[in-house]
């Protein structure tokens, strides 16, 4: 691992702070300790909020944005391939859906 690494500065930051977008998909990614509670963490460092109620307190808007979000992950992971050695491999049509959101957030940054 590069000691630029995101992974290493996720490492080296404590699970309390402020994450940026690309420590916060690496945590995601791994699983660190830094995405427990992860709605509220961002409520209260992202937004205005104190704290938040249980999933299963909030509204259906909320609760379906949530589930959105885990859907997503579903369907990106149901599209890796068996690994080739130790490269990990996506599918064809999931390579393709990745550029074409990579282009667009690119193009939102210019």
């Amino acid at each position: 691992m590069l000691d630029n690494s995101i992974a290493v500065r996720l490492a080296a930051k404590p699970r309390t702070d402020k994450l940026d977008v690309e420590e916060l998909a690496c945590a995601l990614y791994e699983g660190t300790p830094h995405v427990h509670n992860l709605a509220e963490k961002l409520a209260r460092q992202h937004g205005e909020a104190d704290a938040l109620t249980f999933f299963d307190l909030q509204g259906e808007l909320v609760k379906s944005f949530w589930v959105g979000i885990a859907q997503q992950l579903i369907d990106h992971a149901s599209q890796w391939k068996k690994n080739e050695g130790s490269n990990c491999v996506l599918s064809d049509a999931e390579v393709q859906r990745l550029r074409e959101l990579s282009i667009k957030r690119l193009e939102q940054k210019v």
